[in-house]
């Protein structure tokens, strides 16, 4: 099903009282990568993602072609100015394989120019490229005919531990990716998807920078990069965070990528009993 992020609010359950006055504890809840991360009566947070890139094949692109880890729904796809293709014409789950497929046809991208693609997911603690039979997990084609190099992309993945919030980074692709900032930013009503893009971020309250080295992610790395309590504070005020990464290959500086990364956190009401 297709339709656009919004927020989501659920009590657990209306207070109580248990031999005296109920208090109310704010807690905040972000899942992880391993499950559907949840909210009370069982619904799913949702998570957005956009990226943005180049085609570096030297020639014109007119199909797209993007399979995610471990996706089984979408709520949306991007259809916003940037991406020159609009809904994709094949979107469905390959329970084989546990991916998710997109298939983009009917425009073209020419050798140099930029695209943008994008999905919310409501098990979307995880965005990282899935495997695959026979084809690569993201290429472009002309007439199905398929062209290298592959666009880069970047996997990310929201997940807690002991410290608080923490941000990995993957490189699912088989060569390095430089990047070159990893900033959080944050906003107090959550982007529609349409509306997650680098003019969109720029408006945005800067909250965190997580890096202020060039980071180099060699194939099939991963790096961590943990959210100061400051910055993860403001979902508990109902906002929502944004990670913006800009990468590059290593080989060729001018094939970039922008990814915009949406999570949103949800305010939970526990009750403590005191007796």
């Amino acid at each position: 099903m297709i339709g656009q992020p919004r927020w989501l609010r659920y009590a657990l359950s209306p207070p109580m009282r248990v031999g005296s006055v109920m208090l109310l504890l704010l807690c905040l809840v972000l899942g992880t990568a391993s499950a559907a991360p949840m909210q009370a009566g069982g619904i799913p947070f949702e998570f957005c993602y956009t990226w943005e890139h180049g085609n570096s094949t030297g020639l014109d692109a007119n199909d797209l072609h993007v399979r995610l880890k471990g996706v089984q729904q979408i709520s949306a796809a991007y259809t916003g100015p940037g991406n020159p293709f609009g809904a994709p014409t094949l979107s469905q789950y390959v329970p084989g394989l546990d991916s998710y497929s997109l298939e983009f046809t009917g425009a073209t991208v020419f050798a140099g120019e930029l695209a943008r693609t994008g999905v919310c997911t409501q098990r979307g603690a995880m965005l990282r490229l899935g495997p695959g039979a026979t084809t690569p997990p993201v290429f472009w084609s002309d007439s199905g005919a398929a062209l290298t190099p592959a666009p880069l992309f970047l996997g990310l993945t929201w997940r807690r531990d002991a410290g608080g919030l923490v941000v990995d980074l993957h490189n699912d692709q088989s060569a390095p990716l430089v990047i070159w900032s990893l900033n959080v930013l944050e906003t107090p009503v959550a982007l529609p998807l349409e509306d997650l893009d680098a003019g969109a971020a720029a408006g945005l309250n800067l909250v965190a920078v997580l890096t202020d080295d060039v980071v180099t992610l060699a194939p099939g790395a991963t790096q961590s990069f943990a959210v100061p309590a400051a910055a993860s504070a403001s979902l508990a005020q109902g906002y929502a965070l944004v990670v913006e990464a800009q990468a590059s290959a290593e080989d060729d500086l001018g094939n970039t990528l922008h990814l915009l990364a949406q999570g949103q956190g949800t305010t939970l009401y526990l009750p403590v009993i005191r007796r």
